[in-house]
């Protein structure tokens, strides 16, 4: 509170955010020593930070043993942590195994355990369940991320939405995604689903698994619905079927520009209702 008025704008942002992280118990907020996550209302908490914080530089980690937060509760209120493209989240989190239960059912943008990841965000080591729907940008683990780093996480929720939906991510631009699987159902009311990215960009995506369905109109993958200049997948593999109602349906990508496939399988049924170009 004492330097919130100080002549330098960067001690106010630090004494601001030092003012609202002070609320959890253990650690620093480093990348050594992160602020440990025990709770639902730990979650709550950072939620609720990134309405005015994006939180750049500031790690957290899901303290040891714990196996499941349940974010459900209608009392708790959870909302996806960084709410838009104008207060992202910036930071770390270690999700530690752990599996985050969800129930978000707003028709909104920007939906999943994390809604918009801006630059230097950096995610890893968490499980998602449950049900979340979004109108555009839906993910299991975020609904859209733009310079971020996302590794080792499993989406086990249904994700419903109206374009850019996936089982992991709905958009992704400019960023690394590596060992993510999805196992439950993605359905897009319109374009851009994917198993695991409804769409994506100067994107590098590596060991990736999709178990479940894919439905959608158009642009609709296995894998990426639509994946755009600078994609490069590499290591993946999708088991289930894929149904769009127009064109550019596939096993893999609905729509592959300009960007590079290897390593590649796809054993799913492959259905394409209407039009053209499915694969």
């Amino acid at each position: 509170k004492a330097f919130r008025n100080h002549i330098d704008s960067n001690i106010q942002a630090q004494s601001m955010t030092s003012a609202r992280t002070i609320r959890f118990a253990s650690g620093a907020g480093t990348r050594t020593n992160p602020y440990i996550i025990r709770d639902a209302d730990d979650m709550k908490a950072i939620s609720e930070i990134t309405l005015s914080e994006h939180l750049s530089g500031i790690f957290f980690k899901v303290q040891d043993g714990i196996t499941a937060i349940d974010l459900t509760d209608e009392t708790l209120n959870f909302q996806p942590i960084g709410p838009s493209n104008t207060r992202p989240f910036r930071g770390g989190f270690d999700g530690n195994d752990a599996r985050f239960i969800l129930n978000l059912t707003t028709n909104t943008h920007y939906r999943g355990l994390f809604g918009y990841l801006s630059t230097g965000a950096e995610i890893k080591n968490l499980e998602v369940s449950g049900f979340v729907h979004g109108y555009s940008h839906v993910g299991g683990v975020a609904g859209y991320a733009d310079q971020v780093i996302i590794e080792n996480v499993r989406n086990y929720a249904e994700i419903t939405g109206y374009n850019y939906v996936g089982g992991i991510v709905g958009t992704i631009k400019n960023s690394t995604i590596a060992y993510v699987y999805n196992l439950e159902s993605v359905v897009a009311t319109q374009h851009y689903a994917g198993g695991i990215i409804g769409y994506s960009t100067h994107t590098n995506l590596s060991y990736a698994y999709n178990f479940g369905s894919v439905r959608g109109n158009a642009y609709i993958g296995g894998i990426i619905g639509d994946a755009e200049t600078n994609t490069n997948i590499s290591y993946v593999y999708n088991r289930s079927s894929v149904t769009g109602m127009g064109n550019y349906v596939g096993g893999i990508t609905g729509y592959l520009n300009a960007g590079t496939l290897e390593q590649s399988y796809s054993a799913g049924v492959i259905r394409g209702t209407n039009q053209a170009y499915i694969g």
